[in-house]
């Protein structure tokens, strides 16, 4: 137990001695006082302060702020980081400042600020000196948003100032008195709120000395040691006194006092040096909470704020103090004074202290911080429930109830830890957690292992909750030295993705043994949660176990039978086990059915002073369902005292039963198609009559139920018939069972049991035995195939919805085509048609059908074996698979022409073709089966020609075969007269290709010119002549011919040059001779021009030839006239002719 008087011990030794006769000498007992260094190392536990507060070193205006931070482990042996506000090194006029770490101003504010739209909290340990008294001017804790920032400062004329300001409030030129009035609100922290702890008094006003605030109050006396808030920033906190200092008023001066806003109860608290009689490193530690909640307006905005302290709760192992050592306070701040609506409610927070009025003194001032509003702004706390009678049990300590403070032997208890995330800009970290659990509980659970649950968010955003088991409850002691149950442990990081974390446990009182009526007082345990950016503690209330409780017993048996229409009765009798008599009020009675899936309340009237009263209860059987069910009884009296528990096991028979019968067969078969229509009646076996629309019909399908009820008005009959119709084409092929039974609201009938079979309606398809299979041997069977079969259902019918047929084509060797539908499915019957892949398409254009039989997906049948496969099909049945062969010889096509073949014109042209199949010349062919196809080889932009399929009469025989094919020759690139080499190509009609090429001359117009067997006679050497004329004659027959067609001509004849013979030794010998052509007497020199010999002037469409030398004799034709030669021998000569078809 800690002890609840506080002894203030002072530093210095006081020592009477008195040498009195008859008195003996006592000497007082000195107490050594502990260095800053041994205070540091006992500091309570704390956050990490890492970067999250943050200060200027140098105020503008000269000065140097005094705080500094202490890291935990950086050459200390300290436990906890430290921010130090004041030295008890530096000198008599100090000020310290420091504040949550933060970017930019007003509304961009951001980091570690103080949110005045939402909760916050504050939570240090403040160590404030090693002395009552002198000690420092005082401590203040701040909201601001001020322009200076971090520089926020109190100053006098620019210049920092410490003393009564505590860094915060105005500052005057104190010790001086003013001889000028001043804006004092203009020298404190501009547009803030400050709650100041003040261990010095300051009021000094007699005119020569202004060390004021604390003078009066507004007539309220202030003590040292007292905690108030205020403006800083504003006029009203300040009252200005004016004194005439001379005879003519001439002369004033002026010092001012300060309006605090004083705490209930804040006076002469303890708050500097150490507690208790022991001086303690440790118990110099003081704990301050801060927490703020903003109000909301009728129209959600937010203007005011509540803040409240809470100074002195916890000793510095973070168990509670007494709650009468408490000190607490709270005041409602106007949010304007922060100039909040033009920060988004955003503003710094920190500290200030100060020292250096007269009467102050240089001490260490150190913090430990437990809880930033920004970094990890959490919220803690425990409530512990009587179970039993659903009510929170409160801390004796605060309210010294005993009726709500006090719980019984054998109540059930649960302890509900509760810490949760409001806001901040880190996350708490693990969090190291250690639970002691109050004593006079028993935590093992009835059955089982689970003592209590942890629940919190996952990482995935669920809500997960974990069991506590009993053997995680590990024995500890606490602070005084008593043995408790500990659970410890470690819980995941709190943030604003796991914001809440709860942990509950449950236990029972347990009153220690005593023969007597007693009342044990429980203490408060305590609950650490530590972790780098947050640390608390919070401890479950002090109650009150009475070992009084309520002792019930039964009058009738607890076993019972009851029929359903009957009642249950609960009788007994009821009085305290420890002697209490009853007050007179009633007992309040619970009884909980099948483990609390009903329960039952009511009340028992007791008489005062009585030591026993009595219960009886009466519970409808019909309100429970048939069968077997335990009752459990418990009274509660207006104490809260709880009985025993005494449990009923209860049997309910029902008084009548429900008779289900078939009206209809009980086995059903048929097909998907088929209807299977049950029915069952319903009656009750006690023949009474009863409303139809209270009966629920089961019908349970292959263990799938559905329920059928009557709706609409009720009527009274004495039986009932269901009736359900199960379509086929809802059920699956096989055997399906129906169970079926009928309900009321208490009871069920027996069951009754169909078998449904469902057979399979099948659709059954057959291919034509004539078609089935087709081997082409001849061009007799010419495609397309029609291909056909029939159909029908398993039950012998042809009818039903409309059947579509689909049938796919396998080319031996490739993938299977598309699949084709054809809707010629009827009466039975279906057929189709199948056209060969060259057929499917353009069959005028040879790329278009080379792409065509190229590609192996174009649809249709091929040279090669073709499976055809069939099936019918609707939407409720699928035939089976029927298959086609259609096998087609792989032949080799072959076309051949003449080399070369002459054509007078290439508008139309007719070629002699000779067709075989190289391979089979068997198979039985027909020219009209066949296309070709001609190009001009060279004409590389030109389509193929293609005038008609090739007609000759023909049969069918074998191969080869010779047409003529006809094609324009325009259209296959022959551009004119000439030699033209032409592609051609033929296809059968499966596409099978031959091509060849042939040489086209074509001849619209023709004239040639023939000349053999020409010469002259011989001469005798000397002579020059043969004839009279003087004239040498021609020898051979002078064979000159002009063929000629669509041609008018003339032709000329010219004598090149002399005749020459060529010598032995390559030398050439000349002859002068002329050619004369003579006729009718008329001699006409060849030499050197162009002679007319003869002329054709009929162009017409006849091919003729004429023999130009027919009418030549010795008088007409050419002859040679011989002037000179030399020596014998051959001499030859050469005769231009020219043959034109125009008029030279």
């Amino acid at each position: 137990m800690r002890k609840k008087k506080i002894k203030i011990c002072f530093i210095y030794v006081m020592a009477l001695i008195l040498a009195i006769v008859g008195f003996t000498t006592k000497t007082t007992v000195i107490f050594a006082v502990p260095s800053t260094s041994d205070v540091l190392q006992n500091a309570p536990a704390g956050m990490k302060v890492k970067n999250y507060m943050d200060k200027v070193d140098t105020y503008s205006g000269g000065g140097t702020n005094q705080a500094k931070i202490t890291y935990a482990g950086d050459g200390n042996n300290y436990p906890s980081d430290t921010v130090q506000m004041l030295s008890a090194k530096g000198g008599s006029m100090q000020l310290g400042s420091i504040w949550g770490s933060t970017t930019g101003s007003g509304a961009t504010l951001n980091g570690n600020y103080f949110d005045l739209y939402k909760p916050q909290k504050v939570s240090v340990w403040v160590y404030m000196g090693d002395s009552v008294s002198p000690t420092i001017d005082g401590l203040a804790f701040v909201i601001q948003n001020d322009p200076n920032g971090y520089d926020a400062i109190s100053r006098y004329n620019g210049v920092p100032k410490g003393g009564e300001t505590l860094g915060v409030w105005g500052a005057t030129a104190a010790p001086k008195v003013l001889n000028t009035a001043i804006d004092l609100e203009k020298n404190a922290i501009q547009n803030s709120v400050a709650i100041e702890l003040d261990p010095t008094i300051n009021r000094e006003n007699d005119w020569s000395d202004d060390n004021s605030f604390d003078s009066k109050n507004g007539g309220n006396d202030l003590d040292p040691n007292h905690i108030a808030w205020g403006y800083p920033g504003q006029t009203g906190t300040y009252i200005k006194n004016e004194k005439v200092a001379d005879l003519i008023g001439l002369v004033k001066k002026y010092y001012y006092e300060m309006n605090h806003s004083i705490f209930n109860d804040s006076n002469n608290m303890p708050m500097t040096g150490y507690d208790y009689e022991v001086v303690a490193p440790a118990n110099g530690w003081r704990h301050l909470v801060i927490t703020y909640s903003p109000i909301k307006n009728s129209d959600d905005t937010i203007t005011s704020g509540k803040i409240n302290y809470l100074f002195n709760d916890q000793y510095p192992d973070g168990t509670k103090k007494s709650f009468g050592q408490w000190n607490s306070g709270s005041g409602t701040i106007d949010l304007s004074a922060l100039n909040a609506k033009a920060t988004s409610g955003k503003a710094m927070w920190g500290f200030t202290a100060a020292t250096g009025s007269s009467g102050s003194a240089q001490k260490d001032i150190e913090m430990v911080f437990e809880n930033m509003p920004m970094v990890a702004n959490v919220t803690s706390s425990v409530t512990m429930t009587d179970v039993s009678s659903d009510r929170v049990i409160e801390d004796y300590d605060k309210n010294n109830n005993k009726a709500k403070s006090t719980v019984y032997n054998g109540t059930k208890l649960n302890f509900d830890y509760q810490l949760h995330y409001d806001s901040g800009m880190a996350d708490t970290g693990e969090i190291m957690t250690s639970i002691n659990l109050p004593q006079n509980v028993d935590f093992k659970p009835n059955s089982g292992t689970k003592v209590g649950t942890l629940t919190y968010t996952a990482k995935d955003g669920t809500k997960k909750t974990e069991e506590l088991n009993f053997d995680q409850i590990t024995e500890g002691s606490n602070l005084n030295g008593d043995k408790i149950n500990v659970i410890n442990l470690t819980l995941g990081a709190l943030s604003s993705a796991n914001p809440d974390i709860e942990i509950s446990i449950d236990g029972k009182a347990v009153a220690p043994d005593s023969p007597s009526l007693t009342s044990t007082t429980v203490n408060g345990e305590h609950t650490s949660y530590r972790s780098d950016e947050y640390s608390d503690d919070v401890m479950t209330p002090m109650f009150l176990i009475s070992n009084e409780s309520l002792k019930i017993t039964n009058s009738n048996d607890l076993k019972q039978t009851v029929l359903s229409n009957e009642k249950i009765n609960l009788a007994g009798t009821v009085k305290y086990e420890k002697g209490s008599t009853f007050n007179g009020q009633s007992l309040n009675a619970k009884a909980i059915i099948d483990g609390g899936k009903a329960i039952d309340t009511w009340t028992e009237e007791t008489t005062d002073g009585a030591s026993s009263a009595s219960f009886n209860r009466n519970i409808n059987a019909s309100n429970l369902e048939l069968g077997d069910h335990t009752i459990e009884i418990q009274l509660i009296d207006s104490n809260n005292v709880i009985s025993n528990v005494l449990t009923y096991n209860i049997h309910i028979d029902d008084y009548t039963n429900l008779v289900l019968t078939p009206e209809s067969d009980t086995e059903f078969s048929g097909y998907k198609e088929s209807s299977f229509k049950t029915a069952v009646g319903v009656v009750y076996d006690s023949e009474s009559e009863f409303y139809d629309t209270t009966l629920t019909m089961h019908w349970i399908l292959d263990g799938v139920e559905t329920t059928e009820r009557v709706t609409g008005n009720a009527h009274l009959v004495n039986s009932y018939a269901f009736r359900n119709t199960y379509e086929g084409s809802d059920l699956d092929v096989g055997k399906h069972e129906l169970v079926t039974y009928v309900s009321d609201s208490r009871r069920e009938s027996n069951r009754i049991t169909f078998e449904i079979n469902v057979g399979e309606r099948k659709l059954t398809a057959k291919a034509n035995p004539d078609v089935e299979n087709i081997t082409v041997t001849s061009d007799e069977q010419r495609p397309p195939f029609d291909l056909d079969g029939t159909y029908e259902f398993s039950d012998g019918s042809t009818e039903d919805k409309k059947l579509t047929g689909t049938y796919t084509i396998k080319n031996e060797g490739q993938e299977a085509q598309d699949p084709v539908d054809f809707s010629t499915v009827a009466d039975g019957k279906f057929n189709f048609t199948l056209k060969t892949v060259y057929q499917n398409g353009n069959t005028i254009s040879v790329p278009t059908i080379d792409k065509r039989m190229a590609d192996p997906k174009s649809p249709g049948i091929r040279e090669g074996r073709n499976e055809i496969t069939v099936e019918l099909h609707n939407s409720d049945y699928q035939s089976n698979t029927v298959k086609f062969v259609i096998d087609v010889p792989k032949l080799t096509p072959v076309i051949s022409t003449p080399d070369e073949y002459k054509v007078r014109s290439r508008s139309y042209i007719q070629v002699p073709i000779t067709f075989e199949y190289s391979n089979d010349h068997d198979y039985v062919a027909k020219v009209s089966s066949l296309t070709d196809f001609y190009k001009a080889h060279d004409a590389e932009d030109t389509a193929y020609a293609h005038y008609r399929t090739p007609t000759v009469e023909q049969g069918y025989s074998g191969t080869p075969v010779e047409y003529t094919s006809f094609f324009p020759g325009t259209n296959a690139g022959i551009t004119g007269d000439g030699y033209h080499t032409v592609d051609s190509v033929a296809y059968d009609s499966y596409g099978r290709k031959s091509s060849t090429e042939l040489v086209i001359n074509v001849k619209s117009k023709e004239m040639s010119l023939n000349v053999t067997d020409y010469g002259f006679q011989s001469l005798r050497y000397g002579e020059v002549t043969t004839m009279e004329s003087g004239l040498l004659n021609r020898a051979g027959k002078w064979d000159i011919t002009v063929d000629s067609y669509k041609t008018a001509w003339k032709l000329y004849a010219k004598q090149n040059d002399f005749f020459y013979k060529t010598n032995a030794d390559g030398s050439k010998s000349k002859m002068e001779a002329y050619l004369i052509y003579e006729k009718n007497k008329n001699e006409v020199p060849l030499y050197h021009d162009n002679v007319l010999i003869a002329s054709e002037t009929d162009s017409g469409l006849v091919e003729r030839s004429r023999d130009v030398t027919e009418d030549w004799n010795d008088d007409d034709g050419i002859f040679l006239s011989v002037v000179n030669y030399g020596q014998a021998g051959t001499y030859v000569g050469t005769i231009d002719w020219t043959l034109t078809d125009s008029v030279l």
